[in-house]
């Protein structure tokens, strides 16, 4: 057959139709992919700048990165951030992803120099928060701006108030924060997507600072 005949074809047509739409959804949805990551990846070094005496940037695929920070002036020793993006080239799964309210992943890990002596945990309601590796129990201790909150003991409670700026500034992204005496000290994961990368870039300082506000 000669392609005037495949054209005249209307079932040939319809899936060129759709072969071109997807190739160009996926191009479009690599390069929103890529501008993300160059705009993520300034504002988290920017904002990791001043705390790390060594920075080290991995790359995680086309999809997102990992950023290895050394601190020096705060009370955190190592801290690990990491940010996966969601396939946007795959148009079916991002439309679902965005029906299901997910999105763009930011994780923090990180260690102090001491022990924080203390367990803590905030989930978005209906999660509860990893098995410690000592293997106490989290036990329910109410909610906090629609977070679940867990400890250990009735003295893990009080420490709750020393995360209030960055819960804050994490709102509404927050997914869970796990502060505990074992290493890995805490993990925060965050949707990025529902903060801007200039808020996001925020919320690292004030973790940074030892959940402080930032000076401006």
């Amino acid at each position: 057959m000669t392609l005037s005949q495949y054209w005249q074809n209307q079932n040939f047509r319809i899936f060129l139709v759709i072969a071109v739409l997807f190739l160009i959804s996926y191009v479009v949805g690599l390069l929103w992919n890529k501008r993300l990551r160059e705009i993520h990846l300034t504002y988290l070094r920017y904002a990791l700048g001043d705390y790390c005496h060594k920075l080290k940037i991995q790359s995680v695929g086309s999809t997102g990165y990992a950023l290895h920070c050394m601190a020096k002036d705060s009370p955190w020793r190592d801290v690990e951030i990491s940010i996966l993006l969601q396939p946007r080239e795959i148009v079916l799964f991002w439309i679902t992803n965005a029906l299901l309210g997910r999105g763009d992943r930011l994780a923090i890990r990180a260690n102090r120099r001491q022990s924080p002596g203390y367990n803590l945990a905030l989930t978005a309601k209906g999660q509860k928060p990893a098995t410690l590796l000592s293997e106490r129990p989290w036990l329910p201790a109410g909610e906090v701006g629609g977070l679940s909150v867990y400890v250990t003991t009735e003295d893990d409670a009080k420490h709750l108030s020393e995360w209030d700026a960055f819960r804050q500034a994490a709102r509404p992204a927050l997914q869970q924060l796990v502060v505990q005496q074992q290493k890995v000290h805490l993990r925060v994961l965050l949707w990025a997507n529902r903060l801007s990368p200039d808020q996001l870039g925020k919320v690292v300082r004030i973790f940074l600072a030892g959940s402080e506000p930032p000076s401006e």
